[in-house]
C-alpha cells in the first residue's frame, strides 16, 4: 500500500491509495494531529 500526505486548507489530509486503486481519504483536525506529534515527541525520549 503507498501513501501520500498532501496539505490543504483544512489541514493533513492523508491519502491512501490501495494495490486496486481504490483510494481512501481521511482528513485529519489541527487537534489530532498535534496530540499525535506530542505523543511521538515523548516516545522518542
Amino acid at each position: 500500500m503507498l501513501s501520500d500526505k498532501k496539505n490543504d486548507k483544512q489541514g493533513v489530509q492523508m491519502v491512501l491509495i490501495r494495490q486496486f486503486g481504490d483510494i481512501v481519504v481521511q482528513h485529519v483536525d489541527q487537534l489530532t494531529l498535534q496530540h499525535a506529534c506530542e505523543q511521538l515527541k515523548t516516545y522518542f525520549k
